[in-house]
């Protein structure tokens, strides 16, 4: 029951709006008295809702003595509620519109977010602005499953490559459009003083564990670090055309050294240009 008086005034109603439209949906009709034991609502704020309510257009009046009330049908409610709540957003819209500044958007290389919701939302806005290849690091083995539906979007707009550091074996379906690869020979140098350190496992810094989950670059636009701090999930995006090149290069001394997944669960060894 509680979860319906939420999604009631997530709606609109206030709660004991709510709480008295949902004892009346139950009993059909009563007087004050009655709904004030079946809603728990106090006996003095009773009247005051149920005027409003009427007011709204939510509950019906019989006259008498008492007078009796009646709900009127959720199907005409919620679709009342529904069209004040639409309106209330096309019109909020409008007028933060009206809001913004008219200059040239100042360029801001770097943006950090917070949140599952606030990552997908920027990785789909990414996809929508890819032009070209999109390369993914991906180091740690859920992220296929987790961002499934983006890279499939993303395989529709161009070349996509997944790149898995070498103790993730992927076993998933292959999605049309996608190259997949694993890392297998790397510079010991790169691989002890970078991929180690910096990819493959937890950074510690202030009693603070950074780990990397996947790293997304949009050729000459833009790259996305994916990561947990202390098992809060953020996401790092990075414009600044030096920091493209450089994630672009260090991507690329990955795949070179890579093995490239067939759909049958071989490996073969990519071909590179001499």
């Amino acid at each position: 029951m509680s979860d319906l008086i939420e999604n009631l005034v997530k709606l609109g109603l206030k709660e004991y709006e709510a709480k008295i439209y949902v004892a009346l949906v139950g009993i059909r009709e009563a007087n004050a008295r009655t709904i004030h034991e079946i809603s728990g609502v106090p006996r003095p704020r009773v009247y005051d809702i149920l005027s409003e309510l009427t007011a709204k257009g939510f509950v019906e009046v019989r006259e008498g003595s008492p007078l009796f009330y009646r709900f009127v049908p959720p199907d005409v409610v919620i679709a009342k509620l529904q069209k004040d709540l639409n309106h209330a957003a096309e019109e909020s819209i409008a007028v933060l519109e009206t809001l913004s500044t008219k200059k040239d958007e100042e360029f801001v290389p770097l943006w950090h977010v917070k949140g599952d919701w606030s990552i997908t939302r920027h990785l789909n806005l990414l996809i929508e602005r890819m032009t070209g290849p999109l390369s993914i690091l991906v180091l740690e083995k859920q992220v296929p499953e987790r961002y499934d539906a983006q890279i499939r979007e993303a395989a529709k707009k161009g070349e996509v490559s997944l790149l898995f550091k070498p103790d993730i074996v992927y076993s998933g379906s292959r999605i049309t459009g996608v190259s997949y690869y694993q890392i297998d020979q790397m510079n010991e140098f790169f691989r002890e003083n970078i991929f180690e350190k910096a990819f493959a496992n937890p950074l510690v810094r202030k009693n603070q564990v950074f780990f990397l989950e996947c790293l997304i670059i949009s050729t000459d636009a833009e790259v996305m670090s994916i990561y947990t701090i202390n098992d809060e999930r953020m996401a790092f995006i990075n414009t600044l055309p030096i920091s493209l090149y450089l994630q672009n290069m260090t991507f690329e001394m990955m795949l070179s050294g890579a093995l490239k997944s067939m759909g049958d669960d071989r490996v073969l060894p990519e071909i590179k240009d001499d």
